[in-house]
């Protein structure tokens, strides 16, 4: 689910979001179809130098890239 998470980092910045994609990939040394193709395709595995790239320039742990988000509970996960 990193790609979700680049996503929203991406979101979260001030600036749009185009802009904020041509500056990661010239931060990551990557061209922007690869940074497309890691954030629409849940299946393609990220190098460690690009996900390490990724985390400096967004200023987050690589950790931080690939946190599962929590889980919801279902209000019929457990009936008393």
């Amino acid at each position: 689910m990193m790609h979700n998470r680049i996503e929203k980092l991406i979101l979260e910045r001030p600036m749009h979001p185009v802009e904020v994609k041509r500056e990661l990939c010239e931060f990551a040394g990557i061209h922007i179809n690869t940074l497309n193709r890691y954030i629409k395709l849940k299946n393609v595995s990220i190098d460690a130098r690009i996900a390490i790239n990724i985390a400096k320039y967004f200023d987050v742990s690589v950790e931080k890239l690939y946190e599962m988000p929590a889980k919801k509970k279902s209000k019929f996960s457990k009936r008393a």
